[in-house]
């Protein structure tokens, strides 16, 4: 089924909603997901409501996955009330399991985002007003999905949310500021001002396990897994591989050091760990669960992203290019009217998107290694360095995934 993009000629004006939903509030949505992965969390409350932040915009690109993609337009697919159900029977509901057609969720959630998508798509808003409106109506008890209980946790962070004061609520709100002149200061919003402090490093070591998990690219880092402590019985042979165990080795970093796991099961550390990184959570000797948690130190996950980057290639051939032409500054052109984007921008082949953007996933893997050894060095510049990079590589790859949303003429 033809998505709205390939409905709708982009030579069209209303093709600039397309431009705006699919293309410049999704890259918002890009930009704040990148900021917080990094941003250390400061209190309780302020990570409830980042969680909902998440699920308002996990709300945003729903209007895309299960409608737009299947070439349903909520807000101006029909001109009736008639034409509306009509067009929702044929075209949504008949895709749904046959359980779920009796759900009573499913058409306050689907008017909800009808209301949402008219906001986002509203041009006297900029994209920072839209945002901020959207997320008033997502978070107003009287509305969907408090209303409704559509969201999980969604009743926790509305309350949250209505708890602050008017000035909390205003500060809390300017993540919402993204627009050409953040863009430029992107690097800046980047750097961590002490990267000895302990919230800075345990942000830092959750960025660097959520950019490994969504490249896609590379295994998964092989550090969060149960955990092991010294042997307090005797050592002999790893039980996996059956090689010797070296005593002077506990305790230290050595890859096959012993280590003791809950039940008392001694093995090389690197033989546990494999076997943890292949899904299993039982002990191969006598197969008990395992349910806490290995706590990993920065240079122990340093040492993870080195093993999984082992056999990639750094492409090290990715050029910036000096102001006012650097990827930031592209990407912050994608904040101007849409109208005037729908006429500029020039889409190249999908081929040549597609190889550029998997050079540009496995390189800024290598950067997020190389931030957090940064951190673990205490090296300021070479942190500083790494960021700036990084911000103008993530740059380009949200401009391809703009290209990719906006432009069906280049296939």
């Amino acid at each position: 089924m033809a998505g709205r993009r390939n409905i709708i000629p982009t030579s069209h004006k209303d093709y600039c909603q397309v431009i705006r939903l699919e293309g410049q509030i999704d890259n918002a949505i890009e930009i704040w997901s990148f900021l917080d992965q990094y941003d250390p969390i400061k209190s309780d409350t302020d990570a409830i409501l980042r969680r909902a932040v998440e699920s308002y915009f996990g709300a945003i690109r729903s209007l895309q996955t299960n409608f737009f993609n299947c070439g349903i337009d909520l807000a101006r697919g029909t001109s009736n009330l008639g034409g509306f159900v009509a067009m929702m029977n044929e075209m949504f509901f008949a895709r749904l399991p046959g359980d779920l057609l009796e759900a009573d969720f499913l058409w306050p959630r689907i008017l909800w985002l009808q209301n949402l998508q008219c906001v986002l798509e509203n041009e006297n808003l900029s994209i920072e007003e839209s945002l901020i409106e959207g997320w008033r109506m997502f978070l107003d008890p009287e509305q969907g999905p408090t209303k409704h209980n559509l969201c999980y946790n969604i009743a926790e962070q509305s309350s949250s949310w209505h708890g602050l004061a008017a000035d909390e609520q205003e500060e809390f709100l300017k993540c919402f500021a993204i627009n050409a002149d953040m863009v430029h200061g992107l690097p800046g919003r980047l750097q961590m001002p002490d990267l000895t402090d302990p919230r800075a490093r345990k942000a830092e070591e959750l960025g660097v396990f959520r950019e490994f998990a969504l490249s896609r690219k590379v295994k998964c880092l092989d550090v969060n897994h149960p955990s092991v402590t010294a042997p307090t019985s005797e050592v002999s042979i790893c039980s996996i591989c059956h090689e010797d165990l070296v005593k002077e080795e506990i305790g230290s970093s050595a890859s096959h050091r012993p280590v003791e796991t809950s039940c008392h099961h001694v093995f090389g550390y690197s033989c546990i760990r494999n076997w943890f990184s292949e899904g299993q959570q039982t002990c191969p000797m006598c197969r008990e669960q395992f349910t806490s948690v290995h706590e990993c130190t920065l240079e122990e996950l340093l040492q993870s992203c080195d093993r999984a980057l082992e056999w990639m290639d750094p492409c090290n051939q990715f050029e910036v290019r000096p102001r006012p032409h650097s990827f930031l500054d592209k990407l912050s052109l994608l904040f101007r009217p849409a109208s005037e984007i729908r006429e500029k921008v020039q889409a190249p082949t999908r081929r040549e998107l597609e190889k550029e953007k998997e050079k540009l996933v496995i390189y800024g893997l290598f950067l997020t290694r190389d931030r957090l050894q940064a951190v673990v060095e205490n090296d300021a510049d070479r942190f500083r360095q790494v960021v700036e990079r990084q911000a103008q590589v993530f740059a380009r790859r949200v401009w391809i995934n703009f290209i990719n949303g906006t432009r069906p003429d280049y296939y």
